[in-house]
């Protein structure tokens, strides 16, 4: 009967912060007091404001005044019985005015839960789906770029690459390897061999020629947000004014996805001697055809980026010039010495990609 009184009465009172709703009499008790003493203490400073308010403006009132340290004298006399209390409680039993708050047991992030949270891939050792969390568990690591493990994780046999964004917000994800130990973002340029992966090319997540890869950049571009990313290739150091781009440069460009051409054949990418890129994303060309031999790659924007001293002397060229008796670009052994003018050196490109930031 007790009991059945005691739950009907337990209901009315709500749980305030982290004092919880009374379950047990005891509870109910400890309840009324620490609601009580709140109460107390919020009128005890209530009436010392109020004195401390009155004393000022009473002047030279000595009626005033001495109401005012009466009701100051009151309120710390108040103060000291309901600390008196609580401390003859909390002697009596030290649990009966202690407020616990709840807290819940650690639950322990799964390994899928801390992939797909973010942007960027996973390494895995068997081609699992993005919503397979058993196959992810077991076969999976998190990778965020960098140098820490990528050979590692290769040598390990982990082969296969997930992607993770919003794929529904047209989310996409890419990967681009280099053989450095070592490889810093902020560097302005850099001339390596690459390996590529975009999570819309490779539809089948995996990547078998990544033994020789120590590092990578990750990332991931919003084909929903229409980002443009335009690069120029140019066979002239010059400056080239905006109706010439055409008899000097060639231009590329991509908006929201990212552009990628395996096997370049363009007028001037045989001597690429100037790169501009515009608006903000990044640049890889290669030496050769399916993102073969040496690579450079070039965060954007790039006002007027020279090949010259960019990349290693075994890509750069400098095998032509001008011949001064007629102005025409020729190679530099067919022109006599005397009437040479050499001309920058210059760089073969094959493959280009391009990712909007």
């Amino acid at each position: 009967m007790i009991s059945e009184v005691l739950a009907g009465v337990t209901t009315t009172f709500p749980s305030i912060g982290p004092l919880q709703r009374p379950s047990t009499l005891e509870e109910l008790v400890r309840y009324i007091f620490i609601v009580t003493i709140v109460i107390l203490g919020l009128l005890i400073l209530w009436r010392l404001i109020r004195a401390g308010i009155s004393w000022m403006l009473a002047g030279e009132d000595i009626q005033k005044i001495q109401a005012a340290k009466s009701m100051i004298w009151n309120a710390f006399l108040g103060a000291i019985i309901i600390l008196s209390s609580v401390i003859f409680l909390r002697t009596l039993s030290p649990h009966f005015t202690q407020v616990s708050v709840p807290v819940e047991p650690p639950r322990k992030v799964t390994k899928h839960e801390v992939i797909s949270g973010q942007k960027g891939i996973a390494f895995c050792k068997s081609n699992c789906a993005r919503d397979d969390v058993n196959c992810i568990e077991k076969n999976c690591e998190n990778f965020t770029g960098g140098s820490a493990n990528v050979e590692q994780l290769v040598k390990s046999g982990y082969n296969y690459l997930i992607g993770y964004g919003d794929p529904e917000e047209g989310e996409k994800n890419y990967a681009i390897f280099f053989d450095k130990t070592r490889y810093e973002t902020e560097q302005p340029l850099s001339a390596s061999k690459v390996r590529i992966w975009l999570e819309e090319k490779n539809r089948e997540q995996t990547i078998n020629d990544l033994s020789n890869m120590k590092s990578a950049i990750v990332g991931s571009y919003d084909t929903s947000e229409k980002g443009k990313v335009i690069v120029h290739l140019c066979d002239t150091i010059d400056p080239i004014k905006p109706e010439d781009f055409s008899k000097h440069c060639n231009t590329f460009s991509t908006e929201g996805s990212a552009l990628i051409k395996e096997n370049l054949s363009c007028k001037f990418c045989d001597r690429v001697r100037k790169i501009i890129i515009e608006e903000h994303g990044y640049l890889v060309l290669t030496q050769d055809s399916n993102f073969e031999g040496y690579a450079l790659y070039l965060p954007g924007p790039q006002t007027e980026a020279r090949v010259g001293g960019l990349v290693p002397d075994r890509w750069a060229k400098q095998d032509m010039c001008i011949d001064k008796t007629d102005r025409q670009e020729k190679n530099c052994d067919s022109i006599p010495v005397e009437y040479r003018e050499y001309l920058p050196v210059y760089i073969p490109v094959k493959s280009l990609l391009l990712i909007p930031e």
